[in-house]
């Protein structure tokens, strides 16, 4: 798939917006062509699931609501498959709602170029998300918590620090958002920036679906940070990952994420969540740590 369009920038951060090509795949024979083209690494196919292996999680707007569901794939499902899974989310007016896979990581993506969905957004649905991936410089689950309520890292586990009141009482600015797409990258909480150390800069990659069936494929070097103070590398987070235009630590991925932009009505069906590559091609390094398979 090819990107389309830049959005606009974010104080001195451009964040990507991608707008894939509609690819369709109505037919089992469609997917000839993508398999050719790809090898996959399979994240989860929603194949014999009863439950969704994400959660949901909104703002605190009175009578929103995110659900998802598992179920047969309209329009004819993506190459075959018998299942997918449907987000819907309505009525949240402060930064939105997001689903987080559950248990995701840590995963070793360094083998791959990036992650990659079947999509396919209702008619009238919102058709923007952002994705946020986590490594250890960004994502820190420890719980024990040391003096001044700090819980310190724990490499290779975790090489961030976690602050407990990361606005300090400071007064900060509305919620960030794609100018493309009024998809929210960061909310509306009044913060103050995290010291270089802290966690919490994850990278987001912004998407642009369009209607029906498509694949969809988002290299990791879309997923960018904040140009905040703890954006990677810096003097106290110096470990980087080795794809392509992004500081991101593919070898170790932590969360993965999907926010959806507030006002705007969101019915997204999305199947055969993976990893993906193009036929032939190698990664440029190991990601501190060995490739997957």
């Amino acid at each position: 798939m090819v990107a389309l369009g830049l959005s606009g920038a974010l104080g001195c951060t451009a964040y990507p917006t991608y707008k894939p090509e509609p690819t369709g795949c109505t037919a089992m024979d469609a997917s000839t062509s993508v398999a050719a083209a790809y090898d996959f690494r399979s994240i989860d196919t929603f194949e014999g699931e009863t439950t969704a292996p994400f959660y949901p999680s909104g703002d605190a707007t009175p009578g929103a609501t995110v659900t998802l569901s598992l179920g047969t794939p309209p329009d004819g499902a993506p190459c075959g498959s018998a299942t997918g899974m449907e987000i819907q989310s309505y009525g949240f007016t402060d930064w939105g709602s997001l689903i987080g896979f559950s248990n995701f990581g840590p995963r070793d993506a360094s083998a791959y170029e990036g992650i990659s969905f079947w999509s396919h957004p209702a008619t009238n649905s919102n058709k923007a998300l952002t994705l946020q991936l986590d490594d250890p410089n960004t994502y820190n689950n420890n719980t024990t918590v040391s003096d001044g309520g700090l819980i310190l890292p724990t490499p290779p586990t975790a090489d961030c620090t976690k602050y407990p009141t990361p606005d300090g009482g400071a007064s900060g600015s509305g919620p960030n958002t794609d100018p493309a797409t009024g998809a929210v990258l960061s909310s509306g909480t009044a913060t103050a920036p995290l010291p270089p150390n802290g966690c919490g800069n994850d990278y987001q990659a912004v998407i642009l679906l369009e209607s029906g069936w498509q694949l969809v494929t988002i290299p990791f070097g879309t997923f960018k940070q904040l140009a905040t103070p703890n954006r990677v590398p810096n003097d106290a987070l110096t470990t980087t990952g080795n794809a392509p235009e992004t500081s991101l630590i593919t070898s170790r991925l932590l969360l993965f994420t999907a926010r959806f932009p507030k006002a705007f009505g969101t019915d997204i069906w999305i199947d055969n969540l993976a990893f993906y590559r193009h036929k032939g091609w190698t990664p440029a390094g190991v990601d501190g740590g060995a490739d997957a398979p």
